[in-house]
């Protein structure tokens, strides 16, 4: 059950870090 909802939301998850790179990297460089 777990691992299914794990897999379903790996799309999400990747969206989410993607975000998140890309504010860590604005903040870096202002």
């Amino acid at each position: 059950m777990k691992l299914s909802f794990h897999i379903k939301n790996i799309p999400k998850i990747k969206m989410e870090n993607k975000k998140r790179s890309l504010e860590e990297k604005s903040k870096s460089s202002t």
